[in-house]
């Protein structure tokens, strides 16, 4: 043959220049060149971005950090105040301690720190004497002269010789910022007696400064076993 041609038959082509055959597919079913995209690796992942044209100078940020108004205000926290501190605005106390063998009369400072303390063994009774009536109500009228001509300081003696002595006479009434309260505590035949006492000549000094009446008294929710009870007879 004078001039070569391409013989197309059966969806093969053969190329003019060569003897091999192809197979000849729309351009529809012809797939595109698969491009593989390389694994980035660790290095590449967390290492640090690289700043753009539009970021800011460290300096530049602390200026304007430095210009821009401070908003942070700093956490309230509570701290826990002293009782020597808000001293003028809690009373003294008297605390009776009435329980069937004995009575104690305690006599403290707005702190609680104790100013005078008695017991029916401080004026001399002993044994079963210190469990009765009279024995109860001696003690309360010796109390009440006692500590009608008491000095302290008020602090005790932490505060030493800083703060002024202080008498009776020098207790404000409660509407003044002090006064005095009552701490009564057990059923025992003092509690009375001292009642009786505080209303008597002998605690008219204190009884103008009493205030409050408080029942201290330890009440038993379940707990262990009492005692039996104690059958005379």
């Amino acid at each position: 043959m004078a001039a070569k041609r391409s013989i197309t038959t059966a969806g093969l082509g053969l190329c003019s220049g060569c003897r091999h055959a192809r197979p000849h597919l729309p351009p529809s079913l012809v797939h595109s060149r698969q491009v593989s995209t390389p694994t980035p690796s660790i290095h590449s992942i967390y290492a640090s971005p690289s700043p753009s044209p539009n970021a800011s100078t460290p300096s530049s940020a602390t200026a304007t950090a430095s210009n821009a108004p401070s908003t942070y205000t700093r956490p309230h926290t509570p701290t826990r105040t002293s009782p020597l501190s808000s001293a003028q605005s809690h009373p003294y106390h008297i605390h009776v301690y009435a329980h069937r063998h004995n009575t104690h009369i305690t006599f403290t400072s707005p702190a609680f720190n104790p100013i005078l303390s008695f017991s029916c063994g401080s004026i001399g009774l002993r044994k079963a004497q210190r469990s009765s009536f009279d024995a109860a109500f001696n003690l309360s009228t010796f109390f009440f002269r006692r500590l009608a001509a008491a000095q302290w300081r008020d602090g005790g003696k932490k505060m030493g010789s800083r703060a002024p002595l202080k008498t009776l006479r020098d207790i404000q009434t409660r509407s003044e910022g002090e006064g005095v309260e009552v701490i009564l505590r057990g059923f025992g035949p003092g509690r009375e007696a001292f009642q009786k006492a505080l209303l008597g000549q002998d605690g008219a000094l204190v009884r103008g400064l009493v205030w409050k009446v408080t029942d201290a008294t330890r009440l038993k929710f379940g707990g262990v076993r009492s005692p039996a009870v104690r059958r005379l007879g």
